[in-house]
């Protein structure tokens, strides 16, 4: 294993995460490290910075690099601590944690197939990304029950200049509406994974409604009316997503 330094530039992070072959085993070729926790609060900002905007990935690397990247981001490497807890103060984490809505809407949208990765069959193959998109919320590193830590008020902390964005524009999404009320991480989590359900896609509400089956024993009121109040709305979804639907409000997901 090679730690590489902790204060790379964004663009090198980025090539460390994505930027290695997938090889032979189906797993992305590469010993190297990065230590999160040597500066938890450059990671959420360049974890938020990711989420906000991850169609540059599209051009910048092969899709099956991609999709071993953000298996390896999301579960084995550790990377997303740092949005689920101190040190780094909540409106930040909070920013990060809203922001993987913008992995669903700018990477997963356009780049994934209309296949349903529970029964692993659809209209069309699947993508390389597609099995990340359905799995996402499965590696996550929590599946509720974080507490309410982010009810108080956040400490000032220093920042190394060398993680500010100097006039970089942040993209827009629909989850800034009333993102200041969001007020822990389990409801961050929650609220992506709801608005998601309105994207124009199998793949991503499959996504969705896989991460939400995993809340149902967390939340098993609020993952129910989630579900209830999506399917009362009519969304145009195949059979087979519907059927899945109904398995995830009660908490049946592998």
């Amino acid at each position: 294993m090679v730690q590489i330094p902790v204060h790379i530039p964004f663009d090198r992070w980025l090539d460390y995460l994505f930027g290695h072959p997938v090889g032979p085993s189906g797993f992305r070729e590469s010993d190297d490290w990065w230590d999160e926790q040597a500066d938890p609060a450059l990671a959420v900002d360049y974890l938020t910075r990711f989420f906000e905007a991850p169609d540059v990935l599209l051009e910048r690397y092969p899709h099956d690099q991609i999709d071993r990247g953000l298996w390896f981001l999301t579960g084995e490497s550790g990377h997303l601590q740092p949005l689920l807890g101190p040190p780094v103060p909540w409106e930040d984490r909070r920013r990060g944690l809203l922001a993987i809505g913008g992995l669903y809407e700018r990477l997963f949208l356009p780049a994934c197939t209309n296949h349903l990765g529970h029964i692993d069959r659809g209209p069309e193959p699947p993508a390389p990304l597609n099995s990340i998109c359905y799995m996402w919320w499965d590696l996550f590193p929590t599946w509720g029950n974080r507490g309410s830590e982010e009810a108080q008020p956040p400490t000032p902390h220093r920042r190394s200049p060398r993680v500010r964005r100097q006039g970089r524009p942040r993209p827009s999404t629909a989850l800034d509406d009333g993102a200041a009320s969001v007020a822990t991480v389990d409801e961050a989590i929650l609220t992506v994974m709801a608005w998601t359900l309105r994207l124009d896609s199998e793949a991503c509400r499959e996504g969705a409604l896989h991460g939400i089956g995993h809340w149902h024993r967390a939340y098993p009121e609020r993952t129910e009316a989630v579900i209830d109040g999506w399917l009362k709305g009519g969304p145009r979804i195949s059979p087979a997503l519907r059927q899945y639907a109904m398995s995830a409000r009660c908490g049946c997901v592998l």
